[in-house]
């Protein structure tokens, strides 16, 4: 063998050298397992979205006065609590988030009001996932709003004092997803079903052929 710079060769039986490129190897090592840990990620991510389908679909959505403690799902209209957060327009808004805003950090949010046909329950959107669609970083009051969480009692009434059952209660997290959503739940539905397929459909042959290409050149680096 026959070192020379970063490349390594051989002589065949001819005399003709072969060559052995490592710094090729350990590029493509690199990138296959780059590629594994994204597919990961995805499957994660779509683990949590399936959770919140299985929410979806196993909780009809609940009209405010028939609220019952426990795992609860409403939909309805934003109404102002006590508090609000505003953007650069100061409007008054339940929920913001500035759009240059990494990713991965949370917007601002205050209690609120949902309300229905039948009356209003008070969310307190503390650890809740906001899932508002590409490009919206705001909910204002009079917004349409769907909440899936955990229904319990308001620390902050007797229960002796509530005129209605909905006055006494809290949708807060707990145990299950707790999230909420300006889309109407037949929508998320149909889009964490598409999304869901997505990832299922792009992220596997990937992972299959980045798992393959690593352990390929994994081999041709120590068989080097």
């Amino acid at each position: 063998m026959v070192e020379q710079g970063s490349f390594e060769y051989w002589l065949s039986d001819r005399g003709d050298p072969v060559i052995i490129d490592h710094e090729t190897d350990t590029v493509f090592i690199t990138f296959s397992l780059i590629m594994v840990i994204v597919c990961i990620a995805w499957q994660i991510i779509g683990v949590i979205w399936y959770r919140r389908l299985f929410r979806m679909q196993e909780l009809p959505t609940s009209k405010i006065r028939s609220i019952a403690m426990g795992p609860v799902e409403v939909f309805g209209t934003v109404v102002q609590g006590k508090e609000s957060v505003h953007d650069y327009e100061q409007n008054d808004l339940v929920y913001y988030k500035d759009e240059h805003q990494p990713i991965f950090l949370p917007g601002k949010a205050v209690p609120f009001y949902v309300k229905d046909s039948t009356g209003k329950v008070l969310v307190n959107p503390k650890k809740a996932r906001f899932d508002l669609g590409v490009g919206v970083f705001r909910l204002a009051p009079g917004d349409q709003v769907y909440v899936s969480g955990y229904a319990g009692d308001n620390p902050a009434v007797e229960d002796t004092t509530g005129k209605r059952n909905e006055d006494d209660i809290l949708i807060t997290n707990g145990p299950g997803p707790f999230f909420i959503s300006n889309r109407p739940v037949n929508q998320l539905v149909q889009l964490y079903l598409n999304n869901i397929r997505t990832i299922i459909t792009i992220s596997i042959p990937v992972l299959v052929f980045s798992l393959s290409l690593s352990i390929y050149y994994f081999i041709h680096y120590l068989g080097g």
